[in-house]
């Protein structure tokens, strides 16, 4: 603790090194964008948007990726179970991005302490 020059910070940055090495978060950190598109679907989940991957993609401000490293990297984490594609309740032919509930339980946490 001798490098910080106050307790609380070094308690936000131990509180932000856990919630970072959880496995169900460690894969969005693997992008420059990933914190913002976890702010993204959780913003989403809260207002029961109807958002797909284009939607997702256009809310992405900073850092954004190209469109086809973007949808690779959405299947990335649907695939290791990090992000759930379900299917739109306002349009049959959409899928609705969601974070998965591992990582929106520990997002909501990280979100609390901070």
């Amino acid at each position: 603790m001798e490098y910080y020059t106050s307790y609380k910070y070094y308690m936000k940055l131990n509180q932000f090194q856990k919630f970072v090495s959880q496995p169900c978060i460690k894969m969005y950190f693997s992008k420059a964008y990933g914190l913002e598109l976890m702010f993204v679907l959780d913003h989403a989940e809260s207002e029961e948007s109807d958002n797909g991957i284009d939607d997702t993609f256009d809310a992405i401000q900073f850092n954004k990726p190209r469109r086809a490293a973007f949808s690779e990297f959405i299947n990335q984490l649907e695939m290791s179970g990090f992000l759930i594609k379900r299917l739109s309740d306002k349009k049959a032919s959409k899928k609705v991005l969601r974070l998965s509930k591992e990582a929106r339980q520990a997002f909501a946490e990280f979100n609390k302490s901070i």
